[in-house]
């Protein structure tokens, strides 16, 4: 009985592993800024720069929002600047839903702090290989946002 014990609980490891494995395998960038003492100032927009080699498939590009259950706010707007390898520059606005109207956060965390994973492009194609930018600036009507623990980026394979 141990035995046949000791061998389910391994093979529900390796299959834990391995899902966890394969998840990662889909993400090509992944990056997150701390915001200090989880204030996200206006004029201190979350940077960041990842090489793209592929140009011919489609991804996805998502932004973790890692915010406190004291965050005043439904939901945040976002500035979402792109700067691609010929100099090209665009601007997004992004809103990304936090919670309910009821106001169940959306994300999941552990005790005082949510994640959330926005997806904000889908299915695109990154036009040319070489570095690219983006920049995250929040879109609040106060200037230092309350209770945000981190912004992060994610690219990854489309789904």
């Amino acid at each position: 009985m141990v035995r046949t014990r000791n061998k389910v609980l391994s093979l529900l490891s390796v299959v834990l592993a391995l899902s966890i494995t394969s998840c990662n395998d889909n993400v090509v960038f992944q990056d997150s800024v701390e915001m200090k003492k989880t204030v996200w100032h206006y004029n201190e927009p979350a940077e960041f720069e990842f090489s793209m080699k592929d140009s011919i498939n489609h991804y996805d590009m998502l932004v973790n929002i890692r915010n406190g259950t004291d965050y005043a706010y439904n939901n945040m707007w976002l500035f979402v600047t792109y700067e691609y390898p010929n100099d090209s520059v665009f601007t997004d606005t992004v809103e990304c839903p936090l919670a309910y109207s009821n106001g169940e956060w959306i994300g999941s965390g552990i005790g005082d702090v949510v994640d959330n994973l926005v997806m904000f492009k889908q299915d695109v194609r990154f036009p040319k290989a070489g570095d690219y930018k983006v920049s995250i600036r929040h879109g609040m009507r106060n200037d230092n946002l309350k209770a945000v623990h981190s912004i992060g980026l994610r690219v990854q394979h489309a789904l």
